[in-house]
């Protein structure tokens, strides 16, 4: 289904074909229909982000770093919010949302997204799609426990952020768990170089470009400055290493080679992929947690 929605916003087969060219677009094919099969099997045979990125993990979704992002932002909601069913709002949830990690649980997750095709699926008791303006969500204040966002800001117009970030905070109850690829003013974060000798690496060596960096480098990397700022109060936490991410990603640009892409991460660079500087932020701002620092602060000045 996923596959028919994609090749329907790029004209169909015959429009695919001519704006890919054959072997780009038998790749593309092949890697989608491969990682909505592996998460599939790997969510009917455990919980797809308790265990860690083995060799499990890396034939079934040899893309190390897809699977480290929903991994990472579900081992933190467990953490922010352990009950069982409890609502999950995933703001810019894309083709593949985090409900495809979750399956084994019984929380209900609300997949928004501004692109009907990322939202086109069908609906039940554990999963509601909406499509809407982030900015502008059809929900009440906290509506929901927890609201998520992987990797979506940075494709957001820096001049409207702050609404799209405020607009998770008011209907978030207890928490918003946000990761993206930022710049930091010390250097401990470097996304925006990274992008940037991505998108010139391939263009050196003759190969198309991914069309994300782009768009990271045309709307500005958010920075953790700017996050600190309007998450007040909340933990960051920085992961994935600048220079095996680099490495990972010329990896698997090259036609067909993203099939082996997790077994080369687990034997050339799992050991090095911990340290600054880094890619990416993990955000995780807990609304209580604000809440009593700020009534420990009023209750100071009555004194």
């Amino acid at each position: 289904m996923r596959l028919l929605t994609r090749l329907k916003t790029h004209g169909g087969v015959l429009g695919s074909l001519k704006e890919y060219g054959l072997l780009q677009f038998a790749d593309r094919g092949l890697r989608l229909v491969w990682h909505q099969a592996g998460v599939k099997i790997l969510a009917a045979l455990r919980s797809p982000y308790q265990s860690g990125y083995g060799v499990l993990e890396a034939l079934l979704l040899p893309s190390h770093n897809f699977w480290v992002r929903y991994a990472i932002v579900c081992r933190k909601l467990a953490e922010v919010c352990p009950e069982g069913k409890t609502r999950v709002l995933e703001v810019g949830c894309g083709p593949v949302g985090v409900s495809s990690f979750l399956s084994r649980e019984p929380k209900q997750i609300w997949m928004v997204d501004r692109s009907f095709a990322n939202v086109s699926g069908q609906q039940s008791d554990r999963i509601f799609r909406v499509c809407c303006d982030a900015c502008q969500m059809p929900f009440a204040e906290g509506a929901f426990p927890v609201v998520v966002s992987l990797d979506t800001l940075e494709h957001i117009p820096r001049e409207i952020r702050p609404a799209f970030l405020k607009e998770m905070r008011r209907v978030a109850e207890k928490a918003v768990i946000l990761t993206c690829p930022v710049d930091s003013a010390g250097g401990e974060f470097q996304a925006r170089r990274c992008d940037s000798d991505l998108v010139e690496g391939l263009r050196q060596q003759g190969r198309p470009s991914a069309l994300w960096p782009e768009e990271h480098l045309e709307q500005g990397h958010p920075t953790i400055e700017e996050l600190r700022a309007e998450f007040e109060g909340a933990s960051v936490e920085g992961w994935q290493n600048v220079k095996m991410w680099m490495r990972f990603q010329f990896f698997q640009c090259r036609l067909f080679a993203w099939m082996w892409g997790g077994l080369y991460y687990l034997a050339a660079l799992a050991r090095e992929d911990k340290a600054a500087p880094y890619y990416r932020a993990l955000v995780v701002w807990q609304k209580e947690a604000r809440r009593s620092e700020d009534e420990v602060q009023v209750a100071s000045a009555a004194i």
